[in-house]
């Protein structure tokens, strides 16, 4: 996980009710992003060092609520907004730039620069903060640029891989639609859905919460893409633990996710998920316990998925490995290299099976 430094102004908002306007495709918040990176392109050079060549924005909007309680007791509640800036800056050309490089002390590179930006629409400040963060990507990518190029200067040339590609622009502006946040429902549900397991003597510990987050997301860089979007989802969670009667500790969960809290399962059917796993804790929890097993295990529904996503997955991936200053980093690096490093466009599975990801698939 890179470190990322958060700098500006951010305000998160507690409420009953947040507002949550639908903008426009061409909103205020994308026509400062773009007059910016406009001035950037154009006027942005430190004396005689190289002008960045590509430039990104992406300003993501998370409107969230979190709600959790136990045994019928509200533990917390609550609404947050808040408004991101991540920007991105490419010094040097498309065959060799800042990216692709570690150093030691990891230092900012111009590619990763995120702070917090006002939630209002004020088009003048949200230039302000573009313009500071941009600023600052770009020092650090002119001197991440310069590192790179002293640590590989006398070094054996290596593979003839181009450290970003540059792809045909892309336009989606999509009008936004706010999902309800109905705090006073959501607190409700927690506090039913919790009050079951006192029904369950056996149980020790055990809380319901559920999650609901609306993120906007505005995206422009400088080859000509520029796209608006909204993701939401929402997570109802109940968790419960006994002990064994030999003194093991039994954790179980039920896990329910939708797009918005209207489209999760009716009530009856979540409390009806509850009860199916407090009376299966509460048989594990008597149940004799078994000789070690040796054999084949089956994965089915979502677990099958995440065994796919954890396992075999990243078995499948080529990760280029980055160059680096410092004998240690490189030389850790070096251990993480795939062994399908030198195979790219190979077969790595069987002809009779696909591995297909599909990001429009709604379930």
């Amino acid at each position: 996980m890179q470190n990322t430094v958060f700098r500006g102004i951010g305000v998160l908002l507690l409420a009953a009710v947040l507002p949550t306007p639908a903008p426009a495709a061409d909103d205020v918040v994308m026509k400062a992003m773009r007059d910016e990176l406009n001035r950037s392109m154009q006027q942005l050079q430190l004396e005689q060092l190289e002008k960045p060549y590509f430039i990104s924005y992406r300003v993501q909007e998370q409107t969230s609520l979190d709600t959790s309680a136990t045994f019928g007791a509200l533990i917390s509640g609550g609404l947050a907004r808040a408004r991101y800036l991540l920007v991105q800056v490419r010094v040097g050309d498309y065959q060799s730039d800042n990216s692709n490089f570690m150093t030691y002390p990891p230092q900012a590179n111009g590619l990763t620069e995120t702070v917090l930006l006002p939630l209002d629409d004020d088009y003048q400040e949200l230039r302000r903060q573009i313009w500071l963060t941009t600023d600052t990507a770009y020092k650090a990518a002119l001197e991440m640029l310069s590192r790179k190029r002293a640590a590989l200067e006398n070094r054996k040339a290596r593979k003839n891989l181009p450290d970003f590609s540059k792809e045909t622009p892309a336009t989606s502006l999509e009008a936004f639609s706010p999902i309800k946040m109905d705090l006073a429902q959501a607190e409700g549900l927690v506090r039913n859905l919790s009050a079951l397991f006192r029904q369950s003597p056996d149980i020790y510990t055990s809380s319901a919460s559920l999650g609901i987050t609306d993120t906007r997301s505005w995206y422009l860089n400088s080859e000509g893409s520029a796209v608006t979007d909204e993701t939401s989802a929402a997570t109802l969670m109940a968790t419960a633990q006994t002990q064994a009667l030999d003194g093991t500790m039994l954790p179980d969960w039920v896990i329910v996710s939708a797009r918005s809290l209207d489209a999760l399962p009716k009530e009856f059917e979540l409390a009806a998920k509850i009860r199916t796993m407090a009376d299966r804790l509460t048989r594990v929890r008597q149940a004799p316990v078994v000789d070690r097993y040796n054999g084949p295990v089956l994965f089915d529904g979502v677990a099958g998925a995440e065994a796919f996503s954890q396992v075999f997955a990243p078995k499948l991936l080529a990760m280029r490995t980055p160059a680096s200053d410092n004998p240690q980093m490189e030389a850790y690096a070096g251990q993480n290299v795939s062994r399908l490093q030198d195979r790219l466009g190979a077969r790595v599975l069987p002809s009779f099976m696909s591995v297909v990801n599909d990001p429009t698939q709604a379930s």
